[in-house]
């Protein structure tokens, strides 16, 4: 069965012309969406190819990228593709292994030549997604605090809703990510404003009411427990 096909683009940096290997959404098969929007496929995962590294410089970006490289930005990271090695393998089949290298060169990419924070928001949190896949919470939760970061960034400080991003999501997802954080103070401020917020899909309301309910609870439950414990 073919599950992936290949995809034509040209790099930002070098300009070269160059096929990459991209999933078939026809192919893909979720088996679970999880609180924060994490899809647990069977079979191949999309997030393993979300990033495209170009064969002949290295250089990685994703879809949404900023196509057009200036001096200042090519300056940035020519010290970075100088010293990445093995890059033209990845063209090709990923591993779950790939998938977490090629997103992380990407996330640095977007860093060193400040890429809006809806990007790095993005990216921090496929991250995270794909160590939650493999039981690794350390690097799971530092990531999701630099999706938090960014997330709360852009909802501050960027046009979101002119790039497709409801405002109802946005506080939804910050929400969430607080949440799954135990970012306590934080979280009863973004459910609030998501609860005072018109338009929410019903679907949407009733999650994150039943996942502020609950985190409640499991808040009322610790702090009941350290203060028997500490009397």
């Amino acid at each position: 069965m073919i599950l992936l096909y290949d995809k034509k683009y040209a790099c930002p940096n070098c300009k070269s012309n160059f096929t990459t290997k991209k999933p078939l959404s026809s192919k893909l098969r979720v088996e679970k969406v999880e609180s924060d929007n994490h899809k647990i496929y069977k079979g191949v995962n999309p997030y393993h190819y979300e990033i495209n590294i170009c064969p002949h410089c290295g250089y990685a970006f994703g879809e949404n990228a900023n196509k057009r490289l200036n001096i200042q930005k090519t300056e940035k990271i020519i010290q970075y593709l100088l010293n990445i090695k093995d890059f033209t393998r990845l063209a090709g089949e990923r591993t779950h292994e790939d998938g977490l290298r090629t997103l992380k060169l990407g996330l640095y990419i977007a860093q060193l030549i400040e890429e809006p924070y809806y990007v790095k928001a993005g990216l921090s949190l496929k991250i995270a997604w794909l160590y939650r896949e493999q039981g690794n919470i350390e690097g799971e939760m530092s990531y999701l605090n630099q999706s938090y970061d960014n997330y709360k960034k852009c909802y501050i400080n960027e046009d979101f809703e002119a790039i497709g991003y409801k405002r109802y999501f946005m506080l939804y997802t910050l929400a969430e990510l607080s949440r799954r954080l135990n970012y306590y103070e934080d979280a009863k401020r973004w459910y609030a404003e998501l609860f005072a917020e018109r338009n929410v899909p019903r679907i949407t309301m009733n999650a994150a009411r039943d996942l502020w309910i609950e985190f409640k609870e499991e808040r009322k439950s610790t702090v009941h427990f350290e203060t028997q414990k500490g009397a």
